[in-house]
């Protein structure tokens, strides 16, 4: 997410690397996203996402995936929301 002038770039990517569902905000997304979101993706200062956040269950399911968010919350079965924060969107 980027509130000012900001970018990315990979002038040497690497073989194989690509992008899953992922939120850029901000930032023009030059590369294939699959599942990727573009949309103010609602990102509190807490990282928590934000009520009617369009990453709220919109990642991609990783096996072995560690179980639980950045904040200790236990995640759920089923599409995980995109960041670190797993729980409703927040008022």
């Amino acid at each position: 997410m980027s509130e000012g002038t900001g970018g990315y770039a990979f002038k040497n990517p690497t073989p194989g690397l690509s992008f899953d569902h992922n939120a850029f905000y901000g930032i023009e997304m030059t590369r294939p996203d699959p599942g990727g979101i573009t949309a103010d993706p609602k990102l509190r200062a807490d990282c928590r996402l934000g009520a009617g956040s369009p990453a709220l269950a919109a990642g991609a399911v990783i096996e072995n995936n560690g179980g639980r968010d950045y904040f200790g919350k236990k995640l759920t079965p089923g599409a995980p929301n995109i960041g670190a924060y797993a729980g409703h969107g927040v008022h």
